[in-house]
């Protein structure tokens, strides 16, 4: 059996979908060992997965230090996200190699966002697969950039449209590219002209199914992974299920972040579910940190108010969800053949929303542009029209049919041809 180290961001967005592939792994007999930061510890564990730490930094100074340093007008155009970034990618670079090589793995299993993880790869003379539990952010002008919230069309203007799209995410990339670069440089290896290189070409497992997705070249390394993160396997926490009643359930999650940018939406969620034949569940986002704790009794109605909510049970039971459009989110919902209110605020969320209303499975209002009335119409119409439920049972049967996070596993075995049995 092979020895596979599984390198990811420490956030739950990103480490769940991995890390049911890791654990299927392991249910097969291989060793996993988790390399990320030290808040990843408690889910590694959880799972009976082996854990590395990076080597400890200070992040909460780390984060408030980066963002002092750059300037108004940097914030006013979100270039923090982009200089945070390339402060991961230089840890990475200068901490991940040698701590890898000390583990004696086979094969490197690579979160997207870690973005030297293929280049260290290459160092270490591993071979590696690439899992986006997110959009893929690969640059193809066939389709929009997932950080747009953009239609898909095959007209020229679109493809024109996709095209300066592109430009702005290579704008973007680029400090982020220097610095692989230059580490490459320093360790003897070839100059990568774009990010497309940072994904694997033996192994691409992307999270989600055909149907959903816009359309994509096929390629015999890429594998849709249908929802990576719909496993009962995976930590489950606890929750007052006797509150529930026979009413229609709304479920209503922006993030597993706790942020008061989204508490003004939790409100009107609530605000709105209050007049309303529901009940509603809201989570308000707290997983492993946040900027402090909501009261409970502040919302309107009765809702039912957690930090953390066990997120795949209640959607077996929910006739609705509201969402911020995060890609675990949606494919939860549609795992279960939910419909969907979605209201995209960052990163990848808008494209994940475009994708949702081109498969008629949700309707899209922008984060925090939405009135009481449209709330209340929009909730009122997903809930009363058959065809949005009728659709979203749909891809719940094209995303059982990808074989999920087991196939996934297989997958890798397969394409990086190690210990693979079954």
């Amino acid at each position: 059996m092979a020895h596979y180290a599984i390198l990811s961001p420490p956030f739950a967005g990103h480490l769940v979908p991995i890390l049911m592939i890791g654990h299927r792994l392991l249910q097969k007999g291989h060793r996993i060992t988790l390399v990320s930061d030290e808040r990843a510890r408690s889910m590694s564990m959880l799972l009976g997965l082996e854990f590395k730490a990076l080597p400890a930094v200070a992040s909460s100074t780390i984060r408030r230090i980066s963002w002092r340093r750059i300037r108004p007008i940097e914030r006013v155009l979100r270039l923090s996200m982009r200089h945070n970034q390339r402060q991961a990618a230089i840890r990475w670079m200068a901490d991940a190699p040698g701590l890898i090589a000390s583990l004696g793995v086979d094969a490197l299993i690579v979160e997207q966002y870690v973005v030297g993880g293929g280049s260290i790869a290459e160092y270490l003379g591993l071979p590696f697969a690439t899992v986006s539990g997110s959009l893929d952010f690969q640059e193809n002008p066939a389709y929009p950039p997932s950080y747009t919230p953009w239609a898909y069309s095959d007209a020229l203007a679109s493809r024109l449209r996709n095209q300066l799209g592109y430009r702005a995410m290579r704008w973007f990339m680029a400090p982020i590219l220097s610095v692989i670069n230059d580490w490459r440089r320093r360790h003897g290896l070839g100059f990568l002209h774009h990010h497309n290189e940072f994904f694997s070409r033996s192994a691409h497992i992307v999270q989600g199914c055909a149907e959903f997705d816009f359309p994509q070249p096929l390629v015999t390394w890429r594998h849709y992974g249908g929802c990576l993160t719909c496993d009962q396997s995976r930590p489950q926490v606890n929750f007052v299920w006797d509150r529930l009643d026979d009413r229609p359930l709304v479920f209503a999650s922006f993030g597993t972040l706790y942020t008061r940018k989204n508490l003004p939406m939790l409100e009107l969620v609530a605000r709105v579910c209050a007049k309303l034949p529901v009940q509603l569940v809201l989570t308000r986002g707290k997983w492993n940190e946040g900027e402090g704790d909501l009261p409970n009794g502040m919302f309107d109605g009765d809702p039912i108010a957690v930090d953390f909510a066990p997120q795949l049970r209640l959607l077996e039971r929910a006739a609705l969800m509201v969402s911020h459009g995060g890609n675990n989110s949606t494919m939860e919902a549609l795992a279960y053949g939910v419909p969907q209110i979605i209201c995209p605020r960052s990163a990848d969320q808008p494209g994940v929303a475009a994708r949702a209303v081109r498969a008629g499975v949700a309707l899209v209002h922008p984060f925090g542009n939405l009135s009481e009335s449209r709330l209340r119409y929009s909730i009122e119409r997903v809930l009363n029209e058959d065809a949005f439920r009728q659709r979203a049972q749909g891809l719940k049967h094209s995303l059982a049919a990808t074989g999920g996070s087991q196939a996934s596993a297989t997958f890798i075995e397969r394409a990086l041809q190690l210990g693979f049995t079954r």
